[in-house]
């Protein structure tokens, strides 16, 4: 019975932790539409700056719709293509 107790404390923290990087991600692909629409391109044109197709960057930019998350080499194409980069920053809150 303990044990059962564990796995779902277990499996209700992967599933917090699995919804704030679903919503981080969100807001991140959110951040790139932006740039992208700043720049003025199309879809078509990021897709073929970043050398993916069209469709792979209307999925990832729908991704709240379709509930799954980018693989982070895939958003590093777009982030480069469009002259961006990552820069990781302590957070004020130490809480994850």
């Amino acid at each position: 019975m303990e044990k059962r107790l564990i796995n779902n404390d277990v499996n209700a923290t992967l599933s917090n932790i699995d919804e704030k990087i679903f919503q981080r991600t969100s807001h991140f692909v959110d951040e790139l539409i932006k740039r992208r629409e700043s720049l003025g391109w199309t879809q078509e044109n990021l897709a073929n700056e970043s050398g993916l197709k069209q469709p792979a960057v209307a999925r990832i930019e729908k991704m709240e719709k379709s509930g799954s998350v980018p693989k982070f080499d895939t958003l590093l194409k777009l982030v480069y293509a469009m002259g961006l980069d990552i820069k990781l920053v302590v957070k004020e809150d130490k809480t994850h």
